[in-house]
């Protein structure tokens, strides 16, 4: 008697799709009636790996609410036909006008066996307060749920996927922006209180405001144009007073590693000192090692900021530059207490502190640098562009927004204190900041092509190519 064939071990998940999920399990809650929910602004970062559904009647979606660009219509009547055409592993986020068809819905996606599913908190109304972009053109929704078959994207149309290290075209890039899925829209004042500036890292799913090193690389760049300026060195307290008056101010704070820089932070550094070895040693998998990160113990914390902020465990590739070159024109001291404050904060609980862990290889093809039409207001809607595209990833650039940020942290910056000429602050963060992006994207994202990608008023992007990024 033969014995059967051993059945082909599936592929193995590509790390930023698992990223994606646990982020997505990690951040939903349960309110008090036990319904997952997702606040509004964290599904407006998502990229394509995530599903956003649709409850409401299908007048509804084009009444005053409107609807969020390219979600799905599945009419709450019709929600138990979802699991027989989506994967049960699927990320779906259910929105309806103010959360609470979308949290029936949810719940019942649940009992069918759909693992991560989630309603948005408050519904379109929240969407709405938030300064995020709705449309009620009735051919800017989908009106029928499909399974996507393997190497095709929403639209029906197959995929052509990038060879990794090659360099991307402009149509390809045309192609991108011009995928609702690929860019968000938000309120500039809006995106001040509740957004974050991400790193101009490819490796994010999700859609961005570009910059390197992100909130961290721009608070870290603005300390080091105080100093500049007044030719005074700052106190760890000051730096982690500057920090707290930052999140109080503007909110949400980005900074990000990777999973390369973790896994060594973990096993050359968490697991070889005696001092932290025991405590960690029954943690195996990511989700473990995360909720441990977000507050290890207390007898513990400075033996784990001593590996924190170690340059080779320094994700950031901006951020290790900024540790490291001398050329970047910030002092060692500076940065670790900047380092030390942000960790602190976040392990002492200020939820507006994140820490982001990207996955993956760097697969870049291309720069893109994103400039809008006509001045920028409190009311001018900027693109949240999303870096991945076809199986590659672009550096996600918005040198326009973050001067505009710039000078607005200028001032921020003079109103406590820490400096007293706006304008010349401004100018040296400026200065300093341009300094510092071309010597990172020298390093990063040598020798790949440069595209400008300019959005009208209407929102309609054109693309020019722009040169290439000197070696």
């Amino acid at each position: 008697m033969s014995t059967p064939p051993t059945p082909p071990t599936p592929p193995k998940e590509p790390i930023a799709i698992r990223l994606v999920k646990v982020s997505f399990k990690m951040t939903t809650r349960r309110d008090a009636s036990g319904v997952p929910r997702l606040p509004a602004d964290f599904i407006a970062e998502q990229g394509q790996l995530v599903r956003i559904l649709d409850v409401r009647e299908e007048a509804e979606l084009i009444g005053p609410l409107g609807h969020i660009p390219s979600v799905t219509h599945v009419p709450l009547s019709k929600i138990g036909e979802v699991p027989a055409l989506l994967d049960r592993e699927t990320c779906i986020v259910i929105v309806s006008a103010r959360g609470g068809r979308a949290g029936v819905a949810a719940c019942l996606l649940e009992e069918l066996g759909m693992n991560r599913v989630a309603a948005m908190e408050g519904g379109m109304a929240a969407w709405k307060q938030l300064g995020f972009t709705t449309l009620r053109d009735p051919t800017s929704y989908r009106k029928v749920l499909k399974a996507i078959a393997p190497g095709m994207g929403r639209d029906g149309r197959p995929i052509v996927m990038v060879e990794k290290g090659s360099q991307l075209t402009a149509a390809q890039i045309v192609e991108h922006v011009g995928d609702p899925t690929s860019v968000r829209w938000v309120k500039l004042g809006a995106f001040l209180l509740h957004g974050k500036r991400s790193c101009v890292d490819g490796r994010d799913d999700n859609g961005v405001i570009g910059t390197p090193g992100g909130d961290a690389g721009e608070l870290l760049l603005a300390l080091a144009a105080v100093e500049k300026l007044t030719g005074k060195a700052l106190a760890p307290a000051e730096v982690e007073q500057v920090l707290l008056r930052h999140i109080d101010t503007f909110g949400r704070f980005y900074m990000h590693t990777d999973v390369h820089a973790m896994n060594r932070l973990i096993v050359e550094g968490y697991r070889k000192d005696p001092r932290i070895a025991p405590f960690v040693k029954h943690l195996d998998k990511g989700e473990e090692w995360r909720q441990w990160m977000l507050a290890p113990p207390h007898e513990l914390r400075a033996a784990v900021l001593e590996h924190v902020c170690r340059p080779d465990v320094m994700g950031c590739g901006h951020l290790r530059f900024a540790m490291t070159d001398p050329e970047f024109q910030v002092r060692p001291e500076l940065t670790r207490a900047f380092l030390e404050a942000f960790h602190r904060l976040r392990w002492a609980g200020s939820p507006e502190l994140l820490w982001i862990v990207l996955g993956g290889e760097h697969a870049e093809g291309a720069v893109a640098n994103i400039t809008l039409a006509g001045g920028l207001h409190s009311y001018t809607r900027v693109p949240l562009v999303s870096p991945s595209v076809a199986g590659a990833q672009i550096f996600i650039n918005h040198p326009q927004v973050t001067s505009f940020l710039r000078h607005e942290m200028a001032a921020f910056l003079c109103e406590i204190g820490a400096a007293t000429d706006e304008v010349a602050l401004g100018a040296m963060i400026e200065e300093l900041g341009t300094l510092q992006g071309s010597r990172t994207l020298a390093r990063l994202a040598g020798g790949l092509p440069v595209f400008e990608i300019h959005f009208a008023l209407d929102g309609t992007p054109q693309v020019t190519e722009r040169g290439m990024i000197s070696v």
